[in-house]
Parts: structure tokens; C-alpha cells; sequence
């Protein structure tokens, strides 16, 4: 539990776990910081919503609107339509 809204443990143990896991080429692989170092380094991600990539996923709406994947919509409200949806 965080002591408060603005203390930083998750980040510092976060920093930490990244310190390790860089050092040490052969440790287990930890795909989210996997997922999230490859477009870092200049990789192409392999996941949809990390990056630029797309990977053209389509989602149709119970009112059989088509839209992009529904991953989009928490970066603003219509990031998930086509242009000839809006």
C-alpha cells in the first residue's frame, strides 16, 4: 500500500526491478517491460496499443458500427473511430 498519493515506492521498486532485469541477459523474460523497452529501443512493438504499429483489429458495436480496436478509446473520446465514422 502507498503512503500517500505522491510517494514514489511503486516507481523505486519498478527502477529497481528494470536495473536487474537490463543487467542480466540471461534472466527470465518479463514481457511487459519487454512490450514496453522494444519501441524504446526502436523496435516495433508487438502489441496492439503500445506504439504506433497496427495491427487492424476492428471492433463492430452492438449498433454494427465499426470501429479500431476499443483499446483507443482511453486516449480521448472518439480515438477509436475512422475518419468516416465521425
Amino acid at each position: 500500500m502507498k503512503s500517500s498519493v505522491c510517494s514514489t515506492e511503486f516507481g523505486c521498486w519498478l527502477a529497481k526491478l528494470l536495473d536487474i532485469y537490463l543487467s542480466n541477459p540471461e534472466s527470465l523474460r518479463i514481457r511487459v517491460l519487454d512490450d514496453r523497452l522494444r519501441p524504446i529501443l526502436g523496435a516495433s512493438a508487438r502489441k496492439e496499443g503500445i506504439g504506433t504499429a497496427d495491427y487492424g483489429i476492428l471492433v463492430i458495436e452492438t449498433d454494427s458500427q465499426i470501429n479500431k480496436n476499443d483499446t483507443f478509446k482511453a486516449v480521448y473520446r472518439i480515438a477509436d473511430q475512422f475518419e468516416n465514422n465521425r
